[in-house]
Formats: structure tokens, C-alpha cells, sequence
């Protein structure tokens, strides 16, 4: 199949009519920005880039530039975690195939034992002596290693002398693993919502998606080096997009590449979380801004190797984040002596590994382990593979695998509770809360004879709306978390949790422009909190303490707490800390174990914490708070997927 230039540059044209920019969206990113969550979390991206460029700006020599890139690089294999110790030696070739000018080969990896990894290996035709190789990255395409600039790519570096691998990633290709039968929410043939959905069960156990595919990249690599045609001291990583970012954490994280070239990846968090929101799970590391880091410091912790970055001029990754990413990363390499090894390409094109940025790419790589040769890119495109050719399992590697990467973590997590800590210190931790919420700049708004509102600060930025009912007479207050049917008996405080009620992120306000189950602003909000080390789930818990410590300003009575649904486990976490004499917990989640039990759950990624399961579980949060005193009604408990139980 001839992949024509001429073809893609007009599928391109197509594209950039479609493909939105920033100028276009500003009536609805005004109502975006607007929203009280989404200024609290710029609030505190921009606290985290001052304190970073601060430290950064008194770099000033080379010794010091060293030093900073080797703490990063200490600091991102922190972040990863752990790698499984095992190292499967189960490899080969299934068919091969030729083209005009090179060959291919089928390959089956072994990730993990049952595991498998479906990939291509490329090589030159007539080869004689070893060639240096690229390991190429996909990004989200259905068909993985089969989208189309990807196999381009491929055959572009084949014939220009390079050996290279490439492979399936989670959830894409021949690995799609979870479709709609086994997931309600599963989008068709969507790797975004099989990362997902698989992502949000991994980070429950206190595991990672980006680890796990991480570690596919490094047994890939494992098998390119075993390759007898493969000149070890000369290797190369690049990919687009999902690849991009997971070359960018390749170069930061292992030794044996020797010249890293991401595309349409690079971009600073702050200005990612600001133009189109944090991106989906296996791209967010938890506690990475808090350790101070960001997209730039992948870049960093590779050097003094080899490196370049390409992106377009009209991809939704922020261009401003991009610009200001790599000026950091070279004005480091500059004061290392290393400004020659560092180059940056901006194509006038849209997401995507177009032709441009792949021969930058390619030449970039040549430049650097082929002592400068330029590439030859043939004028009337060139020969690619078909899909099915390169199938190395069929269509579906399931029918091979013998376990799943959640049976495989699920067995991980099994007798790895940590219960050492008191439970409330183990929740405060796991959920990343603050110790004091007490409310601040209280504002009150008398709305009629009955109705009170109430704004304030639960924490620094954050402004949390209530409202208080002040019908019927009882003793004490009634404080309710969240949206619900309780029927009190006396005045009733309503509070209104960070990102809902009154401060939900409107449907069709700039990214969130569809009513997506997994990219949403729910999502947008996880994201963000985990990079910083924290959770929506404890912010919003920690929101109904401080309504609960209003509560205790407007009464000298007993609080009687409520929360029904999503907000029964806030109002649960909230009474581990808080002064309530009852609360009463309708539609309460009956375990978070249930929802890594079973293939599919209908839980927001908000609702979850990392490493929750290692810590805790709702039943102890349950014993714990009767165990203070509190009275605990519990009205009809959901299992994972919202079912009665």
C-alpha cells in the first residue's frame, strides 16, 4: 500500500478547518475559566510554577544545571514506583513478510508472564553489518501500530538504514483488551476510555497505568537489544502524541536509549491544565507537581543525550507551554555545553505525526547516530504495510494472553494493606487532606424570611456556596453534603462540595464540549489534584467538614449530617473529623473493592483515591466513626455499578 505525501498533506488541510484554536473559543473558555474550581486549581498551578521557576532561575552554572538534572531524574523513578522483578524471556517471531526495500517481522513479547506485547520489527533489506535502531511509541490510534503516519514513519526510518520495533499499545491494535461487552461506558474501539476505565481500577490498588505501560516500552526495548542486527550503542526513541509522552518518560527513565525525540507531547502542566485541562490517567503521575516537576524536567533528566522536540503550531497541547518547556530545558543544556545536541521544530500543522515533524525527526536522529547523514524521503510517498499484515496474533491478543494486567496487579495488591497508622491518619494521607478546613471570608446573603446564603473559603482559593433552610424547629442543625431528598425536621444547612451545584462546569463550556463518562470535568479536576498529591475525593470530604464547622457557628446544638449517593462518601469521610452527633449515609458505595472486583463499575474517577485499597476501605471508615461516639444510619447501600444491594 503506497502512502502517498501529496494524500496526507490534504487529509491535513481537512483537518485544519476542523481543528479548533484557542482564538475560536474564547466566549466559552470565559465561562469556563469563570467556574470556582477551575480558578482554584490556577490558583494553585500557578503557586507551584512561581516556586519551581524561582528555584530554577538560581541555577547558574554548569555544575549546577548537573546536579538538577541528575536530583530530577532520582525523582521521576521515584515517582514510577517499583517495576515488576520479573522478566519474562518469552519472544518471537510469528511471520515475517517483505516490502520494497526492507522486511517485517510479527513479533510476540512477553511483558509480564501471560502477558503479551504485539509488535513489528523493521529491518533494511541486504543488511551486512549492525544498524542502529529506533524504538517507535504510538499514540491513541485505534489500530496502534498501524496508524498510518506511524507505519510511514516506520518505513521511513527502514529504509534510511534504521532497524526499528514498534508494538500495540494498552488498549489499541491487536491490544485492545475491554470493548463494550465487557463495559458499559466503553466507547466502540476508544483506547482514551480503556485507558480509563482499566486506569482508574490500577490506581485504586495504589498502581499505576503509566507504570505498567512504562514497562511494555523497557521489555520492548529488552527485545530490540536482543536483536542480532541492532547496534546497542546506538538507540533511539521517538514517538507521537501518547507516544510522545511515553518517549519523554523513556528518555528520562532509562539508560540505554541514547537519543530521545518526542513529538506533539511537550507542553508545561500549568498551561495544559489551563488551555484544554489535564489530560487522561496513564499521562499523570501522582505527587508530580508536588515534587516540584513538570513536563520540562523529562526533557532534563535525559541529558546530556541527544534530544529533540517537535510539535504544530495548531495542536491543542498549549504551543505557549511548549515554547517556554523548551527554552528551560535548553537554556540547561546551553549552560552544560550541550546546545548542539538540543533542537526544536514547530510544524503549521494540527495534532498528529505529519510528514514535517517526521522528517525533523528523522533527520535529528541521523544527525546523531549516523554521523549526520540526511534522510531520503521518496517524492511519491512510499510503501506501508497493511493492517492486517501486521497482525501477530490474529486481531486480538487476547486470545492468546493468560492473564490480564488487573488479575495480574489485582494478586499484587492481595496481603499489601498497609494498617500500621491509626485509621484517621491512614485516610488524611491517602486522600491527601489538609488538617484544618476551618472556614474563612464568610459571607451571608439573606435570600427571603427562611433562606440564608452562605459563600466561603474551605481552603486558600477555594469558595464553597451553602444555603441555609431555616423551617420547622428542632434542636440543633441539619447539615446536608451535596444534592439529595432528605427529609429533615428542622432548619437544614446545605453545602455545596468544590465542582458541584452552583459551581459545576457547564456542558459545553470549551473542553468539555460532550458529556464524555471518562474526559470530563470530573476528570480535568482528578487529574490536576493528583499531580499536586491530593484527591477530589478528600477535598470535597474536607469541604463538608468546613460546612460542618459553620454549621457549629449558626447552632449550639447537635449536627445531624447527610449525604446521599456520591455525597454519602464525603459525608462519611467528613464525620471521621468532624463534631456530628448522627449522620445518616443514603446509596453509600458498599466497598471500593467491589470496584476492582469485577471488569466494569459506574464510579467517577473523583470519587476514587490513589491507593486507597492499600489503606482503607469503607466498612473500617464506618466502624471507625461509630467508634467516636457518632451514630451511623445507613440507608440502602450500591454495589460498583450503582445497583441496590
Amino acid at each position: 500500500m503506497k502512502f502517498s505525501y501529496q494524500a496526507e498533506a490534504e487529509r491535513c488541510a481537512v483537518r485544519m478547518r476542523s481543528s479548533y484554536t484557542m482564538r475560536q473559543y474564547y466566549p466559552d473558555r470565559a465561562m469556563f475559566h469563570q467556574n470556582e474550581t477551575i480558578q482554584y486549581f490556577h490558583h494553585r498551578n500557578l503557586d507551584y510554577v512561581v516556586q519551581r521557576k524561582t528555584r530554577l532561575k538560581q541555577i547558574q552554572t554548569a555544575e549546577q544545571a548537573q546536579a538538577y538534572c541528575q536530583e530530577v531524574r532520582a525523582k521521576i523513578h521515584e515517582l514510577i514506583g517499583d517495576m515488576p522483578t520479573e522478566k519474562p524471556t518469552g519472544a518471537k517471531v510469528v511471520s515475517s513478510f517483505s516490502m520494497p526495500g526492507y522486511t517485517v517481522d510479527n513479533v510476540l513479547i512477553e511483558s509480564l508472564p501471560g502477558y503479551w506485547i504485539t509488535a513489528n520489527f523493521y529491518k533494511p533489506e541486504g543488511l551486512e553489518e549492525k544498524a542502529p535502531a529506533i524504538l517507535f511509541l504510538c499514540g491513541h490510534t485505534k489500530n496502534g501500530k498501524a496508524g498510518d503516519g506511524y507505519e510511514a514513519f516506520c518505513a521511513e526510518a527502514v529504509t534510511n538504514g534504521f532497524c526499528v520495533l514498534t508494538f500495540d499499545p494498552v488498549g489499541q491494535g491487536e491490544r485492545f483488551m475491554l470493548d463494550e461487552k465487557d463495559a458499559v461506558h466503553i466507547e466502540g474501539h476508544d483506547p482514551d476510555s480503556v485507558h480509563c476505565h482499566l486506569g482508574h481500577q490500577l490506581f485504586l490498588m495504589g498502581e499505576s497505568l503509566n507504570k505498567y505501560m512504562m514497562w511494555d516500552n523497557i521489555r520492548a526495548l529488552d527485545y530490540l537489544l536482543s536483536r542480532p542486527e541492532v547496534d546497542t550503542g546506538r538507540i533511539a526513541v521517538s514517538g507521537n502524541s501518547g507516544g510522545g509522552q511515553t518517549s519523554a518518560f523513556m528518555g528520562a527513565y532509562d539508560d540505554r536509549i541514547h537519543v530521545v525525540a518526542p513529538s506533539c507531547y511537550i507542553t508545561e502542566l500549568a498551561e495544559l491544565a489551563y488551555n484544554c485541562g489535564i489530560q487522561e490517567i496513564e499521562q499523570d503521575v501522582y505527587g508530580l507537581m508536588k515534587a516540584g516537576l513538570d513536563i520540562s524536567d523529562l526533557m532534563n533528566a535525559a541529558a546530556p543525550r541527544p534530544y529533540c522536540v517537535s510539535g504544530g503550531l495548531y495542536d491543542f497541547f498549549p504551543v505557549e507551554g511548549l515554547r517556554d518547556a523548551t527554552v528551560e530545558t535548553h537554556r540547561l543544556y546551553t549552560m552544560m555545553g550541550l546546545q548542539d545536541k538540543y533542537e526544536v521544530f514547530i510544524g503549521p500543522r494540527p495534532h498528529g505525526f505529519f510528514t514535517d515533524n517526521r522528517k525533523f525527526v528523522l533527520n535529528f536522529i541521523c544527525k546523531h547516530l549516523m554521523n549526520g547523514k540526511k534522510a531520503v524521503f521518496p517524492e511519491d510517498g512510499i510503501e506501508i504495510p497493511e493492517e492486517k499484515q501486521l497482525y501477530c496474533a490474529g486481531g486480538d491478543v487476547r486470545t492468546l494472553n493468560t492473564t490480564t494486567l488487573l488479575d495480574y496487579c489485582r494478586t499484587k495488591a492481595a496481603g499489601d494493606k498497609c494498617t500500621d497508622a491509626p485509621l484517621e491518619q491512614r485516610v488524611r494521607q491517602t486522600l491527601g487532606m489538609r488538617a484544618d478546613y476551618t472556614p474563612t471570608g464568610t459571607v451571608c446573603v439573606p435570600a427571603d424570611g427562611q433562606k440564608d446564603e452562605f459563600s466561603f473559603e474551605s481552603e486558600p482559593y477555594m469558595r464553597i456556596y451553602a444555603t441555609l433552610n431555616r423551617a420547622g424547629a428542632a434542636d440543633g442543625l441539619a447539615v446536608q453534603v451535596g444534592e439529595g431528598g432528605f427529609d429533615a425536621q428542622g432548619p437544614v444547612l446545605k453545602v455545596e462540595p468544590r465542582g458541584t451545584g452552583r459551581a459545576t462546569v457547564q456542558l459545553g463550556s470549551f473542553y468539555f464540549s460532550e458529556d464524555n463518562y471518562y474526559m470530563n470535568d470530573e476528570s480535568t479536576y482528578t487529574w490536576n489534584a493528583v499531580l499536586l498529591g491530593q484527591s477530589m475525593l478528600g477535598m470535597r470530604s474536607g469541604d463538608a467538614i468546613s460546612g460542618i464547622e459553620l454549621a457549629h457557628t449558626l447552632s449550639d446544638g447537635p449536627i445531624h449530617l447527610y449525604g446521599e449517593g456520591r455525597y454519602a462518601l464525603y459525608a462519611l469521610i467528613a464525620a471521621l473529623y468532624a463534631d456530628v452527633s448522627k449522620v445518616t449515609l443514603k446509596g453509600l458505595l458498599t466497598s471500593f473493592a467491589d470496584i476492582v472486583a469485577q471488569k466494569d463499575y459506574d464510579l467517577s474517577v473523583a470519587d476514587m483515591g490513589f491507593g486507597v485499597l492499600k489503606s482503607f476501605d469503607i466498612d473500617e471508615i464506618i466502624e471507625a466513626v461509630r467508634a467516636r461516639g457518632i451514630e451511623v444510619e445507613l440507608i440502602g447501600r450500591r454495589d460498583a455499578m450503582g445497583n441496590p444491594v
